[in-house]
């Protein structure tokens, strides 16, 4: 689905939202997670207006566009790291996503993707940026269960999810 994508910039948040999507899944009340009442990854949590139950799947994708493509420059990154960026920032928050970003670049990790971050990824190997940030990002789905036992439950689910985003994001390399 995503290999060889070379497309436009609407194209590859696209690509990078059916891949994420595939992961979030539909409509979910758990009452052991944290996010609570969730449909297509969007949580009652976050947005506590909406209206979960009956969220579309458009509704959805401009949700992600707006409050998470745009937010992580999504447009500006290499299609692969913008794949590992932008579900990590659904998984884990905007700003986390961010500073794991510029840590594995150099850049001052404020938590915010700016100028001074997309310098400091052209100056990288797209390969190591992405498996130093899957890396990163198993590390902290770890640390989230050192300190909360009860997410342990979840652990599984996240890693998996990290696998399939890293080899997604490796095949879009190579391509």
């Amino acid at each position: 689905m995503m290999a060889g994508m070379k497309n436009t910039p609407q194209q590859t948040f696209k690509n990078c939202l059916a891949h994420v999507l595939l992961h979030e899944g539909g409509y979910v009340n758990d009452p052991k997670d944290p996010g609570g009442e969730t449909n297509f990854g969007i949580s009652k949590r976050q947005y506590p207006t909406l209206d979960i139950a009956h969220l579309t799947r458009d509704a959805a994708a401009d949700i992600y566009e707006q409050d998470y493509w745009l937010k992580i420059q999504g447009d500006s990154l290499p299609p692969a790291i913008a794949l590992a960026v932008f579900d990590t920032a659904v998984n884990c928050g905007v700003s986390k996503a961010a500073k794991m970003l510029q840590e594995c670049c150099g850049a001052t990790a404020d938590g915010v993707i700016g100028l001074g971050t997309l310098k400091a990824i052209e100056k990288k190997n797209p390969v190591d940026v992405v498996q130093e940030f899957m890396a990163r990002r198993a590390a902290h789905y770890a640390n989230i269960v050192i300190k909360n036992p009860t997410s342990a439950k979840f652990l599984f689910g996240w890693y998996r999810r990290c696998f399939s985003v890293h080899g997604a994001a490796m095949k879009l390399l190579e391509g």
